[in-house]
C-alpha cells in the first residue's frame, strides 16, 4: 500500500513495478499539475489526471499483468482502511508513507492501528530541501512519526525539491522493500543530506 502519489509514491511505484511487484494499492487524492514535473514521475501529458491513475498508467505499461487498486481519495477515515483491505489479495502487507506532513502521518498510524495492518512492515519516506530520510518499522505500532533529532528542521519539508532528492529516496524504500520480502537485516533510519554528502544508518 503506498499513501501518496507525489514527490516520493509516483516514483516509489514505478520502481517496485520494475522490481517485480504486482499487487499496489495506489491512494492519493490529489491531480497532476505543472509545478509537479520538475520531481514527480510525470510528464506534461498528466496534466489534471488525478495522481493515482497517470502513475498507474505507467506502471501498467511496464507491466501490464500487474494490478494496481486506484484509491482516489484522501484517507482520513477508518472504514478507508477497511474497504482497502477488503480488496487486497496478498500475504504480506507493506505500508508505505509517501505524505507530506507529520499530523497526515499521526491521523494514518491512528487509523492503521484499528486494522489488521497494525502487523505491517512500516517505510515512511520523508524529504527536505536536499535531505533524505527512510524509516522502517516491522509493526505499526513502532512507528515514530515525529522528527529525528538528526533531521534538519531550519526548512519546510516541502521546500526547494531537486530532481533527485525523490529519486533517492524511493530508490531507498524499494530497496527496504526487497529485504523486507527476503527477510533481511536492514537498518530502521537511514539519513542522507546532499549538502554534506554523509549518510547516516540506524539499526
Amino acid at each position: 500500500i503506498i499513501i501518496g502519489a507525489g514527490n516520493i509514491g509516483s516514483h516509489v511505484c514505478t520502481a517496485l513495478i520494475r522490481m517485480g511487484l504486482q499487487n499496489i494499492v495506489l491512494c492519493d487524492d490529489d491531480t497532476v499539475e505543472d509545478v509537479n514535473i520538475c520531481t514527480q514521475d510525470f510528464t506534461t501529458t498528466d496534466l489534471n489526471k488525478p495522481k493515482v491513475i497517470a502513475t498507474a498508467e505507467k506502471a501498467l505499461l511496464i507491466n501490464p499483468q500487474a494490478k494496481i487498486l486506484q484509491v482516489n481519495e484522501r484517507i482520513t477515515r477508518l472504514k478507508d482502511f477497511h474497504n482497502i483491505i477488503k480488496k487486497i489479495n496478498c500475504r504480506t502487507h507493506i505500508v508505505i508513507s509517501a505524505v507530506d506532513s507529520i499530523e497526515v502521518r499521526d491521523n494514518l498510524k491512528k487509523l492503521m492501528l484499528k486494522t489488521e495492518l497494525a502487523e505491517a512492515t512500516l517505510i515512511d519516506g520523508r524529504l527536505g530541501k536536499e535531505q533524505v530520510e527512510i524509516i522502517v518499522e516491522k509493526n505499526m505500532k513502532e512507528w515514530n512519526t515525529t522528527i529525528d533529532p538528526e533531521v534538519r528542521t531550519d526548512v519546510a519539508c516541502t521546500e526547494k525539491y531537486i530532481s533527485y532528492t525523490p529519486l533517492l529516496c524511493a530508490a531507498f524504500i524499494a530497496n527496504a522493500v526487497k529485504k523486507t520480502f527476503m527477510n533481511q537485516e536492514q537498518p530502521k533510519t537511514i539519513i542522507h543530506d546532499f549538502l554534506s554528502d554523509s549518510t547516516l544508518t540506524m539499526y
